[in-house]
């Protein structure tokens, strides 16, 4: 769900963030939280606490705005920034080309929360109030506040800590890639052993998680069970896109491009189009005046059509124009690079003359790429 647009890079938050927000407010607020202590109203708690969640969500924003702006100046296209249920990503179109790139771009992040703990614990001094006035001031809201700025200071500290793991996605696994990179002068090596460390550190939180699940039931236990699973599928992602990168290498995009499954014309109506696509188990299809190329129609424009037995397709389509094409010399590997987080259903391929030499699916790109020995059938 994309919320706001800040320095030209769109936000998006994670359905699993907004559990995480009121977990965080509860957690705060509740009887066993740090603002228990203030002797204010439950209202008055919840509010700090929320002002605190905010606050803290917004310090994560802005560490993956610090990524996402490093990528960018060096000359990464970046699609946006995910909020999720750990914290955030930067969706960025492809992987730094260097070592060096690839340090800076991931040390930024955790140098960022560290920069914010400070800052946060610097105002948490200024409003703090003198060791005597303690006891009387814990009922007002200067003392509340004090609070909000000491726990938000140790959160961006642990953020920190918590993103120099040598583990994917964390920062401190593309640390340790880099480095590893570039002892070795082999990107792909440095992929597999950072792997191995991730799987190694995900292991002892899922051990350390499900022993104090067992032990002392559903808190801590549960959510470094939850994190170690999560930091293992991320490292098996990481591997197996590397594996990928590696077998598309020297190929080109036309070797990819096939014909349409269901070419639709532009005469025809939003529910015959709607049909025709369902029947051919497909999501999107290219719709044609003659052989001219005009736009990509897809299953969740058509049924957003008001009266589909009438309407054209073509007021369910996207235009030509805004479709994502791409050239059938390129790279096969920007052909993955283009499905990635969320990308064309549908790709278009074009020979030097603009003309449609094919087109590719994710299910085309996956088929092609069983037929390597080299890749591994995803989980």
């Amino acid at each position: 769900m994309k919320v706001a647009r800040i320095l030209g890079i769109d936000i998006f938050i994670n359905f699993s963030w907004l559990f995480v927000f009121a977990l965080v407010v509860w957690s705060l607020a509740g009887n066993i939280g740090p603002l228990h202590a203030l002797k204010l109203a439950p209202v008055a708690r919840a509010f700090l606490a929320i002002v605190t969640a905010s606050l803290f969500f917004l310090s994560v924003l802005v560490h993956e705005l610090t990524h996402a702006l490093v990528a960018r100046r060096s000359g990464i296209p970046i699609r946006g920034i995910t909020l999720f249920i750990f914290g955030g990503v930067s969706l960025l179109d492809f992987e730094p080309t260097a070592p060096p790139r690839e340090v800076w771009l991931a040390a930024v992040g955790p140098l960022t929360s560290v920069t914010l703990g400070v800052a946060f614990a610097a105002l948490a001094q200024r409003v703090s109030i003198p060791p005597h006035h303690l006891i009387t001031a814990v009922h007002d809201w200067r003392g509340g506040f004090t609070l909000v700025f000491d726990c938000l200071a140790r959160s961006n500290y642990a953020l920190a800590l918590f993103n120099l793991l040598p583990a994917y996605p964390l920062d401190g696994g593309r640390v340790l890639h880099a480095l590893i990179w570039r002892s070795t002068g082999d990107q792909h090596q440095a992929t597999s052993y950072t792997v191995i460390v991730g799987r190694s550190i995900a292991a002892c939180f899922l051990a350390l998680g499900i022993y104090w699940t067992v032990t002392d039931g559903f808190g801590l236990g549960f959510w470094l069970t939850l994190l170690g699973w999560f930091l293992l599928q991320a490292g098996e992602a990481e591997r197996v896109v590397a594996r990928v990168t590696e077998a598309l290498r020297g190929h080109q995009a036309a070797e990819l491009a096939q014909p349409p499954a269901v070419q639709v014309r532009a005469d025809q109506t939003a529910a015959t189009a709607l049909n025709d696509l369902l029947n051919a188990h497909v999501h999107a299809a290219p719709v044609f005046v003659g052989e001219r190329l005009i736009g990509i129609v897809t299953l969740q424009s058509l049924v957003r059509v008001a009266d589909p037995a009438v309407a054209y397709v073509t007021t369910a389509m996207t235009k030509i124009t805004e479709v994502t094409t791409i050239s059938g010399d390129c790279e096969a590997v920007d052909v993955t690079r283009q499905f990635a987080h969320g990308g064309p259903p549908l790709l278009p391929v074009l020979d030097v003359d603009g003309e449609v030499l094919g087109f590719i699916t994710r299910e085309i790109v996956l088929s092609w790429m069983m037929k390597d020995p080299l890749v591994e059938a995803p989980l």
